[in-house]
């Protein structure tokens, strides 16, 4: 059993028989009950296990964990979707809503980075009345953002929602403090609130801040774990909050929140993921060799964990390796180095896998393990510069994978859509982009 909007069921009547409520001596007007309440039962039930969710999280966190239903639930915060699951979503919405306008699927990922990854912002995007809307290159993205935040539908949710919780929001002893304690609050974005920072920028006692902060958890703007309280992962409501209190106050430090940070962050981890998720779908497949540089055919091994690691030997500097895998029958460990660039590798990479490829046999015998076979995969999106390949031709021990090596070997495991070259820079934004699927 799943039950969505779970809040409504506090308010919601519950209307008994008339033989019923005399039965409970309710005849006199009493006969209006908590529905949820009336879920005890039924929430324990193996043979439909219930699930409940609401936007309302304060109100049904108190429901569900305390009162008649106390000891019957877990809770969990659900999370919004990864950028490139965000990616996915945004093309589809389009296709279906705006089949006259078009994304590239770097853009894709940047739209889903600036709209955090949430199903409903980029639903927002899909749909907007942003005048001559288009998605051919970040600025235009960014000002359809910005419209919705401002003018559009998410302006409107966050407006409605403020409005609901103006008790919780609005009503302070100081209003002008008050302002100034959410307007920086938004620049903790998925982290701690760190009361005492914004207390001391402000010249304000501690406990006004945590008060503020109570009332902000009332009002489901933040969300609490391990009795610290935490910024929703909610970029877009940090930005309509800065523009809403912004205006409004004076000797205020401007706060970024560009994301820059986080999709430089995205671009430098994103082949990384595409390697390791390919990584642990292989099962002795057979694959063309080309994807590896290789000419015949290869069989890919079962991996027993494929991860990001550091490795460090007593007397050696410590080396991270982008991606490390152990094959599941094997003694043998596979290196991989991506480089997520429209540069090509070049050998200083080979030698910085090398290295650390050294370390890992120093550090495997100094804990007294067998020294396994190491295999070292490189992977670069802008190809590989003509000295590197031809160092690579006397290397039995090292595959290699250009873009169109790893794109095959990401579709071939269940990829619905072309791995997105990034531009190196806004001005190149338009380029041809590999094909979308």
């Amino acid at each position: 059993m799943i039950i969505d909007e779970f809040q409504d069921m506090q308010t919601s009547i519950y209307n008994m028989p008339k033989e019923l409520m005399d039965a409970k001596d309710r005849s006199e007007g009493y006969g209006a009950i908590r529905l949820a309440n009336t879920f005890d039962r039924q929430s324990q039930s193996r043979k439909a296990p219930m699930l409940v969710s609401g936007s309302a999280v304060t109100m049904v966190f108190r429901t569900v964990m305390g009162g008649p239903l106390g000891g019957r639930f877990g809770f969990k915060y659900m999370k919004p979707l990864s950028a490139p699951d965000g990616a996915a979503l945004l093309h589809t919405a389009l296709r279906y809503y705006t089949p006259d306008k078009t994304i590239t699927p770097e853009l894709a990922l940047y739209a889903s980075t600036q709209a955090g990854g949430h199903p409903y912002y980029l639903y927002c995007l899909a749909i907007s009345d942003c005048e001559s809307k288009n998605f051919g290159s970040e600025q235009a993205i960014d000002r359809v953002i910005r419209y919705e935040i401002e003018n559009g539908k998410i302006y409107g949710f966050w407006r409605t929602h403020f409005d609901n919780n103006r008790e919780q929001i609005n009503q302070d002893d100081d209003s002008e403090l008050g302002k100034k304690i959410i307007y920086y609050f938004t620049s903790y974005n998925n982290q701690p609130v760190d009361t005492k920072a914004i207390a001391e920028k402000l010249g304000v006692p501690k406990k006004a801040v945590a008060a503020k902060i109570e009332k902000l958890y009332a009002a489901d703007l933040v969300y609490r774990s391990a009795e610290k309280f935490y910024s929703f992962n909610d970029i877009c409501l940090m930005r309509f909050i800065k523009f809403v209190y912004e205006q409004d106050l004076e000797g205020v430090d401007a706060i970024d929140l560009s994301q820059q940070g986080m999709i430089n962050t995205m671009k430098g981890k994103f082949l990384e993921m595409v390697v390791e998720v390919s990584m642990l779908k292989f099962n002795h497949e057979q694959l063309p060799g080309s994807w590896f540089g290789k000419t015949d055919e290869m069989e890919v091994p079962l991996f027993q964990y494929v991860r990001t690691q550091t490795v460090k030997a007593s007397t050696s500097p410590a080396y991270q390796i982008d991606v490390l895998g152990r094959e599941q029958k094997e003694n043998r460990i596979w290196l991989c180095e991506c480089k997520y660039t429209q540069k090509p590798m070049g050998l200083a990479q080979v030698q910085k896998l090398d290295a650390a490829a050294q370390v890992f046999r120093q550090e495997t015998e100094e804990d007294g393990r067998p020294l396994p076979d190491i295999q070292l995969w490189l992977i670069s999106t802008g190809g590989f510069t003509t000295e590197l390949l031809a160092y690579i031709a006397s290397r039995e021990d090292i595959l290699f994978s250009d873009y169109e090596g790893i794109n095959n070997i990401f579709k071939a495991f269940g990829s619905n859509y072309s791995i997105p070259m990034f531009s190196s820079n806004k001005k190149s934004a338009t380029k041809e982009m590999p094909p979308n699927v």
